[in-house]
Order: structure tokens, then C-alpha cells, then sequence
């Protein structure tokens, strides 16, 4: 969904272009939400699951960190050389010229600058604000299932939902922050709409699945409602988003959607990560090389470019997992067991 959204739709600032093309780049762009209710439902479910283990923090954080560090700062060192040479060379570099400075990056804080300043037309790095709050969710959440019991973690998880609405609705977005979009604040609610997922299926609680799909069909009219111009509910975006996504995902659960058994799709799954970090770069690097082969011609830069950017990327990321994610991934289970 976010590859689909970068690559055909037109960037959130944009002036230009239709109300069908910005709203198709806001349905694709909550892939980006969907990312938040999975990642909940899947740390939730690993910290529930060991939260008596002596070895809890250090697995969680050790596994983590060879999980997700690696990759990421891979990815920011061939970002900072990039833009050094392009520095050189007197052309203007995320690294030297955005207003977001680049040693946030490494320090996941990205996104408290990205919300001041916006800076989307560096689009080759700025997709990784959403990764900056994972990072700030793992300084909280760990302790937080450790400490308190179920019951209150439910009512925590819901009271930050019910925050995110209330901060949505007080932080202001365009055009001088993108606020509402990408601090932690306004956004914990898909993370503790998974996080509640993950309690649910461990539980005895279970919801009839008409229910779910109720639910869902709801919540899929409030998020169009969400995207209408001038809507006065726009606040409520995310909320919505969190429950349609978290009611797929409790039908998933189930078995209900047997269409996410397919093994194309849990190849994507599989190299999502990095897919998602170097795709823009790859588009931005490719529309480079086309601008001098093609010479302008829209054609080609409009539909090659994405098509060989894209399948690049993937064969890239399938060989950085062959080569590094899976073998450190295995690595991390076997030194750093619960």
C-alpha cells in the first residue's frame, strides 16, 4: 500500500493534481497505519507472552536491536555518502540542506523535527518518521506490560486512544506542521489498538465475527467520511483507521481472510522492512538516471521508472534478507532467548 502510494500518488503537500488522486494517496498512505495496529499486535503479543521471564528486557531490547539497527543505519550511512557527493557536486541533500537535521535520524527524534518543520520534499528519508516512533513506543511499552496487570493495561490502551483523537484535534497540521501526522502523540492509537488485539486473543474475550465485521464496515465509512474535504471529523482519521485495521486483523486471526495466506504476500512481508526504507531512494535515483537517458519524455519516466525502481528494490531487499536480516534475525533468537 505505501509503495503504491509513493510511487503513483501525488505527496501530501501538493497543490497539484485531483481529489481522486489525493484521496487515493490517503487510502494507500494508511498502510502506514495498518504498520502501527500490526506492530502492536506483534510486540504486544511477544511481551505478554514473556513478561515473567528473568531475561525479559534484555531479550525484547537485544532482539530488537539486531532486528531493526542494522538495516536502518545501513541504510542512513549510504543516505549520508549520497549526500555528501551530491554536496560536492553544489546540488541540495536531505543530509546538508533540510530543515530537519540529519543527526536526528540516528537518534529516532526525526519526527519531532518533521512535525516543526515538515521537510516532505525530501522524500528519500523522511518515510522514517513512523520508524522513529516505533523506536520511542519501545522506551514505554515494555515496562508497561512488566508492571501492570491486564486489566489496566486495557484501560491505559484505550485512554491513549482516546489522547490520540483529543491531540489530533488540538495539533495543528497544514500548512505550518504536519504535527497531527507524525508525532508519537498523535499516533499511539494504532499502536494500542494492536496492543489490545494482542490481549484479546489471549484472552477469553472473543468477539462474534459479525461483530468484527461490523465493526469494520463502520469504521471503513468513518474513514471515508475522515477524507472528505472540510471535514469536520478529519481528527477522527486515525481512530477509524485503527479500529477497521484492528477488526481485519481479529478476523485474520480467526482464519476469516484466507486471502493472507498467499505466499506472494508473505514474500513482502517478509522483506517490508527494508522495502519500505530504500524504495523512495530508488525511485529518486532512477529519475535521475532517466531525466539523462530519457530526456524529459513523461512516458517513460511516469511508468518505467516506478516498474524498474520497484523490481530492483525488491530483488535488493530479498538479497539483504538472505544475506543479513534472516541470518542476525536467527542469531539474536538463539543468543538472546526469553
Amino acid at each position: 500500500m505505501v509503495l503504491v502510494c509513493h510511487y503513483i500518488f501525488p505527496d501530501p503537500g501538493a497543490t497539484s493534481g485531483s481529489a481522486a488522486r489525493l484521496f487515493g494517496f490517503n487510502i494507500f498512505g494508511s498502510g502506514v497505519d495498518l504498520f502501527f495496529v500490526l506492530s502492536g499486535f506483534l510486540i504486544g503479543g511477544i511481551l505478554l507472552d514473556h513478561r515473567s521471564s528473568d531475561r525479559y528486557f534484555k531479550a525484547f531490547y537485544a532482539r530488537r536491536t539486531c532486528r531493526i539497527l542494522p538495516v536502518y543505519y545501513g541504510f542512513l550511512v549510504v543516505t549520508a555518502v549520497a549526500g555528501v557527493i551530491e554536496h560536492i557536486h553544489g546540488r541540495l541533500t536531505p543530509v546538508f540542506d533540510a530543515g530537519t537535521p540529519f543527526w536526528m535520524f540516528p537518534l529516532f527524534l526525526q519526527n519531532f523535527s518533521l512535525a516543526w518543520f515538515g521537510d516532505w520534499g525530501w522524500f528519500t528519508v523522511t518515510m522514517a518518521w513512523s520508524l522513529a516512533l516505533e523506536e520511542q513506543a519501545y522506551l514505554s511499552l515494555p515496562a508497561a506490560v512488566r508492571i501492570f496487570g491486564r486489566r489496566t493495561l486495557v484501560r491505559l490502551a484505550a485512554a491513549i486512544m482516546l489522547g490520540a483523537a483529543i491531540a489530533r484535534f488540538l495539533l495543528p497540521d497544514q500548512p505550518h506542521t504536519y504535527g497531527a501526522l507524525v508525532l508519537a502523540a498523535a499516533n499511539a492509537d494504532g499502536i494500542a489498538a494492536g496492543f489490545l488485539c494482542a490481549v484479546f486473543v489471549r484472552s477469553a474475550f472473543k468477539l462474534p465475527a459479525r461483530a468484527l465485521a461490523f465493526a469494520a464496515l463502520a469504521s471503513a465509512g468513518l474513514v471515508m467520511a475522515t477524507n472528505l474535504e472540510s471535514s469536520p471529523v478529519s481528527f477522527l482519521r486515525g481512530s477509524a483507521l485503527a479500529i477497521f485495521y484492528s477488526a481485519c486483523l481479529l478476523l485474520a486471526e480467526r482464519g476469516s481472510l484466507s486471502l493472507l495466506r498467499s505466499s506472494l504476500l508473505r514474500f513482502f512481508g517478509t522483506i517490508s522492512y527494508s522495502l519500505y526504507l530504500v524504495h523512495q531512494s530508488s525511485l529518486a535515483l532512477f529519475r535521475t538516471i532517466a531525466r539523462h537517458i530519457f530526456h524529459g519524455h513523461l512516458l517513460e519516466e511516469q511508468v518505467i521508472v516506478p516498474v524498474v525502481a520497484f523490481l530492483l528494490s525488491v530483488v535488493g531487499c530479498w538479497l539483504l534478507w538472505i544475506c543479513l536480516e534472516k541470518p542476525l534475525i536467527s542469531w539474536a533468537r538463539t543468543r538472546f532467548p526469553y
